[in-house]
């Protein structure tokens, strides 16, 4: 029986679709091919175009489509640097794949979707993954420490206290930014919401308007805000433009969102 057909894009950008299959599990298997005729030497970082080859096939993970779980199959190339000693060769560096990685790029992002409201093992049990998968996801796309030197202003600075367990103590901070690109990232991650630490930290932003908010106030200038006698909860949102110092003292940042 003929069954209908529809062509979707693949998001996926410089390459060339190759082959389209589908396994007796149903998995979708899509070969493509790298149509980028070059890359940076690993050792002197200039752009080469001499191909040397390619490695062996390799299948990773991609976006399900219509149920079904879908593998994107491509052989990396090889180029070789003609100036640097002994012709060394580079694998071809690619902008949707992290090298040795189980997962493209549009697939890590969606396992951090999943995992918003969920744990690491709900995931697991939604995608089919192991638990090392989902952690390595975590692992690849969150960094450990926020590179400053890559954010100029800040559109809304979050803060926001997680419930770890039942109870008052258990709990962690997590202050979050929206930068002007609509892109949100992790600023930092608190074991505790102690006072100083939250009024060292958010002073060291300087916010451009001509008069400051309240709550920003409250928050940098006079302490954390009080509301019938306890300090205000969050989440607290500040809707303007901040422009980042120079230097920021972590005060035991881990971690910054690349999504």
């Amino acid at each position: 029986m003929r069954q209908d057909q529809i062509t979707i894009p693949l998001g996926i950008p410089d390459i060339k679709v190759l082959e389209t299959a589908v396994n007796e599990r149903g998995e979708i298997i899509i070969t493509i091919e790298s149509t980028k005729g070059g890359t940076r030497c690993r050792k002197c970082g200039k752009w080469i175009t001499k191909a040397h080859g390619q490695d062996d096939w390799v299948t990773i993970r991609h976006l399900p489509a219509f149920g079904q779980q879908s593998y994107l199959r491509y052989r990396p190339k090889r180029y070789q640097c003609q100036d640097c000693e002994g012709h060394p060769t580079t694998t071809q560096t690619l902008e949707w794949h992290e090298t040795n990685s189980p997962h493209s790029y549009a697939y890590d992002n969606h396992i951090l979707l999943q995992l918003t409201h969920s744990t690491i093992a709900d995931v697991c049990a939604k995608e089919g993954l192991s638990y090392s998968s989902v952690a390595g996801t975590l692992e690849r796309r969150i960094d450990k420490r926020v590179n400053w030197s890559e954010l100029e202003e800040i559109e809304t600075l979050g803060l926001d206290e997680i419930s770890l367990k039942k109870g008052r103590k258990h709990f962690v901070t997590l202050v979050t930014a929206r930068l002007l690109s609509g892109e949100i990232i992790i600023l930092a991650v608190w074991l505790d919401a102690k006072k100083g630490r939250s009024l060292t930290f958010f002073a060291q932003f300087r916010r451009d308007c001509s008069k400051p908010s309240k709550r920003f106030v409250a928050i940098c200038g006079k302490g954390i805000q009080k509301r019938r006698g306890r300090r205000l909860r969050t989440p607290v949102w500040w809707q303007t433009v901040f422009t980042l110092p120079n230097t920021i003292t972590p005060l035991q940042t881990t971690s910054a969102s690349k999504n």
